[in-house]
C-alpha cells in the first residue's frame, strides 16, 4: 500500500504493553500498512525501540508544541499528550486510519484505509455515542441541529489530510472556553468532537459507509459461543478497543489481548500477567494515599 496512506497511533513508555499488543496485531493482520507513532510526550526510551522491532516511524515531537499550548489553555491540570493526536490531520498521510494505543486489530484494516481514500471528506467512525461527548443541554443541542453532531469516539477513526487545520483548532478553543461545562470530562474526546463540529466536518460511522464495522469497544455485549469467543451479531469487529480500561488480568478479553501481547510465549504471559496486576494495585494505593493525605 502507498505510503501515503496509513495508520498512526498515539502513546510512550507508560503504554509499552499496550502498543506491543497493538503493532504486534497490525502486523500480523495487515503488515504491509505503513505505521506512525505520535509521541505523548519524551517519554519514549522504551517506545523508540519497539517501534523500530515492527517497523513504526515516530512522528518528531517539536511540531507538536502548538497542540500542547491549545491543551494547557482547555485543561491546565492534564498532561498535554491527549490533544497530539489531532496532528493527524497535517501529518505525512494523505488518509488514514488513527488507533489509539488500546486497541488491537483482529482482521486487516486495509479496507477502513480505502474507505478514508474514498470518503476523503469526512471522517470515519467505528464508535459513537453522544453521552460520552457532551452533557445534555443547550450546547449538545446546538451541535446537533447546526452541526449534526455524532459524537463519535475519538480512539478509533478514519479521514484524511485537511480536513482539520491548526488555525481551526485554535479558534475552536477560544470558543470552547465559554462552554467547557458543557463536555464530558473524557480528556481529549469533547474537544475533539467539538472541533468537527464547529468546523462543520462530517462523521459517518464505518459500518454505514462500507458495512460490516461492528462497534469496537469492550464494553458491549458480545454473543458467546462455545469456544470462548464473544462477537457481536456473529460476525466479529474488526478491532477491539479497551478504552476507558485500566490494564489488569481483569480486562475484558484478556485473553485475546495476551494473545497479541505475547503470541506463542505462556511462561512470559504468566509473568507479564503478575507484572500488570502489581503495577495496578500498586496505583491504586497510591491513589488512595494521595486522596487520605489531602483529607
Amino acid at each position: 500500500m502507498a505510503a501515503q496512506i496509513g495508520i498512526y497511533c498515539l502513546g510512550n513508555d507508560a503504554v509499552y504493553d499496550w502498543l506491543a499488543a497493538l503493532f504486534v496485531s497490525l502486523r500480523r493482520h495487515s503488515p504491509h500498512v505503513a505505521v506512525t507513532l505520535i509521541p505523548f510526550d519524551e517519554r519514549l526510551a522504551k517506545t523508540r525501540v519497539l517501534c523500530a522491532e515492527h517497523g513504526v516511524d515516530v512522528l518528531p515531537s517539536d511540531g507538536l508544541a502548538s497542540l500542547d499550548t491549545v491543551s494547557r489553555e482547555i485543561w491546565p491540570n492534564l498532561p498535554v499528550g491527549y490533544l497530539r493526536k489531532l496532528a493527524v490531520f497535517w501529518g505525512p498521510y494523505e488518509h488514514f486510519l488513527f488507533l489509539d494505543a488500546d486497541v488491537v486489530v483482529i482482521k486487516p484494516v486495509e479496507h477502513l484505509l480505502e474507505a478514508a481514500r474514498t470518503r476523503a471528506r469526512e471522517v470515519l467512525y467505528v464508535d459513537g455515542d453522544l453521552d460520552m461527548v457532551y452533557r445534555p443541554g443547550s450546547l449538545r443541542a446546538q451541535m446537533v441541529v447546526e452541526h449534526g453532531a455524532r459524537g463519535i469516539n475519538t480512539g478509533t477513526f478514519g479521514g484524511s489530510r485537511g480536513l482539520v487545520s491548526l488555525g481551526a483548532v485554535r479558534r475552536a478553543a477560544t470558543l470552547a472556553a465559554g462552554v467547557r461545562e458543557h463536555f464530558i470530562d473524557i480528556y481529549e474526546m469533547g474537544f475533539v468532537n467539538f472541533v468537527l463540529d464547529v468546523t462543520d466536518v462530517p462523521c459517518l460511522s464505518f459500518n454505514d459507509t462500507i458495512g460490516d464495522v461492528w462497534p469496537a469497544w469492550v464494553g458491549y455485549a458480545y454473543r458467546s459461543f462455545p469456544d470462548g469467543r464473544r462477537w457481536l451479531r456473529i460476525q466479529p469487529p474488526v478491532m477491539m478497543h479497551w478504552a476507558g480500561f485500566p490494564l489488569t488480568s481483569r480486562i475484558p478479553y484478556y485473553r485475546l489481548w495476551l494473545n497479541y501481547r505475547m503470541p506463542g510465549r505462556p511462561l512470559a504471559a504468566v509473568t507479564l500477567t503478575l507484572r500488570i496486576d502489581a503495577a495496578h494495585l500498586a496505583r491504586r494505593l497510591l491513589k488512595r494515599t494521595r486522596l487520605k493525605l489531602r483529607v
